[in-house]
């Protein structure tokens, strides 16, 4: 669970395959669950996709399309669990850090090389569940979008 306690003042819950997420009003989210036959046939494993722009209405694990329609200052976050055991080397950290800088992201996570574009990648854990947390964002930096982006990283839940 987060130590978010309550809704945060223009923001909204999305809620979904046992996680809760706030965002500002001005994003959109979706929650949906996706079934990993190799890693984890037994069950169903939750994809959070969150953006300060229009979300493509179908999109890769980890956004292969949104990127694409990214302006600057713009953040798009992907959070996809693993449905690895939570005692796995990769998963040993335990939540998100936070506060996320300008300086926690590097051009070398980009996934798709995209002139100002710059990423961030985070394997964790909540409970005992396990994700990977892919945040991009399009420079230059803005202290508004990255103050709405630890809002909504702090939000995120297991329910």
């Amino acid at each position: 669970m987060s130590a978010m306690v309550g809704a945060l003042e223009g923001f909204f819950s999305v809620d979904g395959h046992g996680l809760r997420v706030q965002i500002p009003h001005s994003w959109e989210a979706r929650i949906w669950a996706s079934r990993d036959e190799a890693s984890n046939p037994a069950r169903d494993l939750a994809v959070i996709h969150a953006g300060s722009f229009a979300l493509p209405h179908e999109d890769m694990h980890f956004g292969g399309l949104a990127p694409g329609k990214m302006r600057a200052g713009d953040f798009f976050i992907a959070l996809v669990e693993y449905g690895k055991p939570s005692s796995d080397r990769w998963f040993k950290a335990r939540g998100i850090p936070l506060p996320v800088t300008w300086l926690n992201f590097r051009e070398s996570f980009v996934r798709n090389a995209i002139p100002q574009h710059v990423g961030l990648q985070h394997f964790f854990s909540l409970g005992e569940r396990t994700f990977c947390l892919y945040v991009e964002g399009v420079g230059p930096p803005n202290a508004e979008g990255l103050a709405f982006l630890n809002a909504t990283l702090g939000t995120i839940e297991t329910t």
